[in-house]
């Protein structure tokens, strides 16, 4: 037998509200970890020190990627040239920056000569420019009067330096001749002349004989069998009185 009453009081079963419908999409939960048992940070100071730590994660990794890799660097270094290769790379790193200074030096050096070519060619087309936007008077400098009362000095006369014969004694260094000055056109006889070293004062004098004849033709004896400084010689051409008649200039 049933009972109506109950049957009437009955009433549809349903679940309880829930608190939230939805993902927590906060900054708290940015950087919330994988497991569910390690939970998360909920707050924004938590996710900032969660990014910090992460960060320093990625750093460590790639300092322990860069040292295996220095590592493999070094291994296959010493390999390649024996023991102390870091060493080794250095000093040729030194030696390969000192080459090119020097190499520059020498540049500055050769174009700032007397008797280069880029400096003569520079000088030119300065003064043609010059003279373009009138900076540079238009004028030959060789026509200008000398000053009343001061007496005339006669030019220095340049020779052609290619023209020079050089005879070497003994078995010694190859010589150019890079420079020739005389104070006038005048032959000069069998003297003596003392080279000395431009970029090592200390060096000692280098003894030589030297002949000009009246065509203007310089013959230079000398020895380089005990020479050990290379670069620029320079020597001063006397008479036996002490006058200087001129100047020369060599390349070991």
């Amino acid at each position: 037998m049933t009972n109506p009453e109950a049957n009437q009081n009955r009433e549809r079963w349903s679940r309880p509200p829930v608190e939230r419908d939805g993902p927590v999409r906060t900054t708290g939960t940015l950087f919330r970890s994988v497991d569910p048992s390690q939970g998360g940070p909920s707050t924004t100071e938590d996710a900032v020190v969660a990014a910090v730590r992460m960060a320093y994660k990625i750093a460590q990794a790639n300092v322990a990627r860069s040292t295996r890799l220095s590592q493999r660097l070094r291994r296959a270094g010493d390999r390649a040239v024996g023991g102390q290769s870091p060493r080794k790379a250095v000093d040729a790193t030194q030696d390969l920056v000192t080459d090119t200074m020097m190499s520059a030096l020498g540049w500055v050096e050769a174009f700032l000569a007397d008797d280069s070519r880029l400096k003569r060619v520079s000088t030119a087309q300065y003064r043609v420019i010059g003279s373009l936007l009138g900076l540079v008077p238009d004028r030959d400098p060789s026509l200008d009067l000398p000053n009343q009362g001061a007496p005339a000095t006669e030019p220095v006369q340049s020779s052609d330096a290619r023209g020079a014969r050089i005879v070497l004694t003994g078995k010694g260094r190859p010589v150019r001749v890079r420079k020739l000055e005389f104070a006038s056109r005048e032959p000069i006889e069998q003297t003596r002349i003392y080279f000395y070293s431009v970029s090592h004062i200390e060096s000692g004098p280098l003894e030589a004989s030297l002949v000009r004849s009246a065509t203007g033709e310089v013959l230079l004896t000398l020895s380089t069998a005990s020479i050990d400084t290379l670069g620029c010689w320079r020597a001063a051409v006397c008479s036996e009185t002490g006058e200087q008649l001129g100047v020369i200039e060599i390349e070991l």
